[in-house]
């Protein structure tokens, strides 16, 4: 650390020694009271220490015993203190009185040898003499400042050119970050050190231009000039800033642009006229400042900027930030500023962004078209509209060749084309295609193809076939409809077809049709006419095919179908009845004769004989008719024989050719059967109907009395026959219980053997009625101990309910 150096100058010598006069009272210290500035640390001789000067009037009997200095901080630290001080010794004591100097010099450091930062600083001084007598000085403010005024000068150009044109007609001169000052002073001189123009500040420099005129507003002549800035502040600090790169300049200098491409274009990336190309022609450019070509559009706003794409090229690519502009004209505008602010401007004429192509709408009339002079779709339409355009050139291509080709000025027409090629000749069968296209002042091309279409002049014939010529539509499930087989040899490109059905008048009585469709393999018609009504007759199928290409087909079915609704004729005959199959020689076999007939043939028939109980009892095999006669002995095919005094039917069933059915029904009646038992003869009758479990026979339906009654009649007719033999009456019953012994038992003691006796005592007083002598008769009953068939068979078990007549001679 430095020592604190403190100088004292000797100016006033105070009386120590003379006389025996003593001072009482504040002792006088006298000094100015300005503020006072130093700047210490740059050892620059100017302004690097303080001067205080104090004086101590001539005073008598004032010793000064000593005195001390003070310098406080704004914060009334203690920054430096110094004391001076006679302290008398001796025996004597004898006092050497201090002398004060007449100034005090302070050079900015503290009391520990350090610089003293900047700031506002306050120095008191003290006295006293040996009588305790005491004088006071201060405080005198002290302002350290260490930091130098302090600018930067910033020339956004040196070159300009004061000529009135509005550009860079001044210099403006930038004096930044300056500190705030008394006094800044800035000064212009020419290249010869001559001063040009003066400029003066207080506190900071303001941004000014130089219009490069002296201080008697004379213009400068062309040349170089320098700009200085200075400033010193109270502390005694200088600064010096300069800058001699300045130049007045006014010459101007010409520059041209011109058009290398078309004025009109198509940014659509296309290879064609995308861009437009500019040469720029600038004197001098080694002294251009910004050469800057805008492109604007037609409302005056700056779109963008173009860059050189080599020099003096540019191109205008009709994009902004890689997104196309909309449509329109621009303007390439040419702005050249020359380092002495000299501005060329230059304009082009209109640029046209056209990204517009060539518009057309066009259609082919026809998908197919055939060519062969039949008066039906021989040629094709093309229906167009276009814009209006230089050329438009429309063309048939096949396989990218032309066939046929037309051309228009502005807009197009519709074109008819006969499919002949350039040369009048018909062309071959295959797949066409409209091309029309165009292109535009800006690059901007558009084609327009229309759908393929096709020339076809093939041959198309039609069949037409049925799958019978006679059928009956009358829902029974057999030959109720007819089948039509339509077959196009071309099933390709049918517009449209119709299938009709036509009576013996020509009259349509059935339409089926479809557009735009395959026809259908097969069609079928059940035989109703337009109002769902059938008719027997005649009638005959006819389709009719319409291709796209315009050809057209007719066929009809051969031969003509017959709709037959007539049942077929069933003649049934027997030999005579009633039919006594008993063996006695009389009626023992009936012959029976059937004969069917109908004009659509007879498919098959079937005869079968029914019980009295609606049960087929046996089936006629009609292989087995002999010209058209069977003969049938009473038995079914088990040998079982008919029953006694009963109806038996014959049932006949015959189909047609096409299905219709018809069924006759003829009655046998069973005479009743005397059968030989042994040496015995058996009457079996099960036709007698009782009133249920009573042996009433008359209380019943009237129809059923009336069958009882005859029977009886005819047994008793068949019993007066058989005179010499006695008559035993046996009843028989169905056991419906039969399948629990305990309850069969059961009711057959209860109610079947009651019955059955009953039953055929009955019987007895009704044969006694008709003259047969109750002598030859007897009766018993037998309940359901004797069956004939098993009582389980509930199909057949009816026959065990009987009456019984054995004869016994």
């Amino acid at each position: 650390m430095k020592k604190v150096k403190m100088t004292l100058i000797f100016g006033l010598l105070v009386w120590g020694l003379s006389g025996c006069a003593t001072f009482e009272g504040s002792i006088p210290l006298e000094s100015e009271g300005k503020d006072l500035y130093l700047s210490p640390k740059n050892n620059d001789g100017i302004m690097d220490t303080v001067s205080i000067p104090m004086n101590i009037p001539d005073t008598k009997g004032l010793k000064i015993q000593g005195y001390s200095i003070e310098i406080r901080s704004a914060l009334d630290d203690v920054v430096y203190s110094k004391t001076f001080k006679d302290e008398p010794g001796g025996i004597l004591k004898r006092k050497h009185p201090v002398i004060v100097p007449g100034e005090i010099l302070w050079d900015g450091k503290t009391s520990d040898g350090t610089w003293a930062a900047d700031g506002t600083y306050s120095l008191t001084v003290n006295v006293n003499d040996y009588k305790g007598n005491t004088g006071f000085f201060g405080p005198v403010r002290i302002i350290v400042d260490n930091t130098a005024p302090y600018a930067q000068l910033y020339f956004p150009y040196s070159i300009f050119s004061p000529n009135g044109d509005g550009s860079q007609d001044s210099l403006d001169i930038h004096q930044q970050e300056a500190s705030a000052e008394a006094l800044w002073v800035g000064t212009i001189k020419d290249s010869n050190n001559e001063l040009v123009r003066t400029f003066r500040w207080s506190g900071v420099p303001a941004l000014f231009s130089w219009n490069g005129k002296t201080e008697n507003d004379e213009l400068s002549p062309e040349g170089s000039y320098s700009y200085t800035l200075e400033s010193i502040d109270e502390g005694g600090n200088s600064f010096r800033l300069g800058y001699d790169q300045i130049v007045i300049d006014n010459t101007a200098y010409p520059v041209q642009m011109r058009l290398l491409s078309a004025d009109q274009f198509s940014p659509n990336d296309d290879g064609v006229m995308d861009t437009v190309r500019i040469e720029v022609e600038a004197a001098e450019r080694s002294r251009i400042n910004s050469l800057k070509l805008k492109i604007i559009n037609a409302a005056g706003d700056l779109v963008k900027e173009l860059k050189e794409e080599s020099p003096g090229i540019y191109v205008f690519d009709g994009k902004k930030s890689g997104k196309t502009l909309p449509e329109g004209y621009y303007y390439a505008g040419l702005e050249v500023q020359y380092n002495n602010g000299a501005l060329q401007k230059a304009v082009s004429g209109k640029l046209k962004l056209d990204l517009t192509a060539p518009t057309a709408v066009l259609k082919a009339s026809l998908p197919v078209f055939s060519p062969n002079n039949d008066g039906r779709k021989d040629s094709v339409e093309i229906f167009q509209s276009s814009s209006a355009e230089t050329v438009w050139t429309g063309q048939i291509m096949a396989d990218k060749r032309v066939i046929r080709s037309w051309k228009w000025n502005e807009r197009v027409v519709p074109v008819l084309w006969d499919g002949l090629d350039a040369s009048g000749l018909l062309v071959a069968d295959g797949l066409y295609q409209y091309r029309l296209n165009a292109t535009d002042a800006a690059g901007n091309s558009a084609v327009f193809l229309s759908s393929l279409f096709s020339v076809d002049t093939k041959a198309t014939p039609v069949q037409l076939t049925q799958s019978i010529n006679v059928f009956s539509p009358n829902s029974d499930g057999h030959s109720d409809v007819v089948m039509f087989y339509p077959r196009p040899l071309v099933k390709e490109g049918i517009a449209s077809w119709t299938f009709s059905v036509l009576d013996e008048s020509e009259t349509r009585v059935f339409k089926v049709s479809g557009m735009n469709s395959l026809i259908p393999e097969t069609i079928s018609w059940d035989g109703r006419n337009t109002g769902g009504a059938i008719s027997e007759g005649l009638f005959r199928g006819e389709l009719e095919v319409e291709y796209i290409k315009g050809n057209y087909e007719k066929r009809g079915a051969v031969p003509a179908v017959r709709i037959d609704l007539t049942e077929p004729d069933i003649n049934l005959s027997t030999s005579k009845l009633p039919f006594s199959p008993d063996g006695d020689g009389e009626s023992d076999i009936l012959t029976i004769q059937i004969d069917p007939q109908d004009p659509s043939g007879i498919e098959s028939w079937s005869a079968r004989i029914l019980d009295p109980a609606g049960s087929l009892f046996f089936t006629l095999n009609p292989m087995n008719f002999i010209n058209g006669s069977y003969l049938w002995n009473g038995k079914d095919k088990r040998g079982e024989l008919v029953q006694s005094a009963s109806d038996y039917i014959l049932e006949v069933e015959a189909v047609d050719g096409v299905g219709n059915r018809n069924s006759v029904k003829k009655t046998i009646p069973i005479d009743i059967l005397v059968l030989k038992d042994g040496d015995k003869l058996r009457i079996s009758i099960s036709s007698i109907y009782f009133k249920p479990f009573t042996a009433d026979y008359l209380s019943i339906d009237p129809e059923l009395k009336s069958r009882n009654l005859k029977t009886l009649d005819r047994l008793a007719e068949i019993l007066m026959k058989y005179g010499q033999y006695n008559i035993q009456l046996e009843g028989h019953a169905v056991r419906i219980l039969w399948k629990d012994e305990k309850k069969w038992m059961s009711e057959e003691e209860d109610v079947l053997l009651p019955l059955s006796r009953e039953r055929a005592e009955t019987i007895k007083s009704a044969l006694v009625q008709r003259g047969i002598q109750a002598a030859r008769m007897s009766s018993m009953g037998y309940g359901g101990y004797k069956p004939v068939v098993p009582h389980s068979d509930e199909q057949n078990r009816w026959k065990n309910r009987r009456v019984e007549f054995i004869l016994i001679k």
